[in-house]
């Protein structure tokens, strides 16, 4: 399992289910689900998964290596998400396309540590970078993507309420020192 783990952080681990699907040769049986029994079929693996690394944590790591005995502080992990994909930038940057979240459906890009969610960047800029960053996620063509930004770059060049926007935010850090 560890060759799938594609990201650990603080409290945040992410597998690549589809890279232990294809290893396990469950391709063509995966790819054949509906969108809804891929779901689920995640969510049943997960728990499988979870407990594994569950007993792993305990019986191997806090038992045989630090001799612990305590059952009530067990380190647990849960699973929480599922994400369709991932962009991950640096260590603590990432963004990923959310389809479930403890399971319940969504269909949404959440953002971690990015400029896109930064409170010092301007709202202009910030809802054009959501844009290009769902367009990533959701694997659209790389040139409509290159278009996209051109577009925005033009826009932005041209934008008086960009850059008024982003004047106002500069006076508001400036008055704050």
């Amino acid at each position: 399992m560890v060759d799938f783990i594609k990201y650990i952080h603080t409290d945040s681990l992410f597998i690549d289910i589809y890279g232990w699907i294809k290893e396990n040769n469950l391709e063509e049986k995966f790819d054949k689900l509906t969108e809804e029994q891929k779901i689920k079929y995640v969510l049943q693996l997960s728990k499988e998964m979870e407990k594994e690394l569950n007993d792993f944590t305990y019986n191997e790591v806090q038992v045989k290596d630090f001799a612990s005995q305590e059952k009530e502080y067990k380190l647990n992990f849960k699973q929480e998400i599922i994400a369709r994909s991932i962009l991950i930038v640096a260590k603590a940057k990432y963004g990923y396309w959310l389809v479930n979240k403890e399971g319940i459906p969504k269909d949404e890009i959440a953002v971690t540590g990015l400029d896109i969610i930064r409170s010092e960047t301007s709202k202009e800029i910030k809802n054009r970078l959501k844009d290009v960053m769902k367009m990533i996620l959701k694997n659209k063509p790389e040139n409509e993507i290159t278009d996209k930004i051109i577009e925005y770059k033009k826009e932005i060049k041209y934008c008086d309420k960009c850059g008024q926007e982003i004047k106002e935010e500069k006076k508001e850090w400036v008055n704050l020192i």
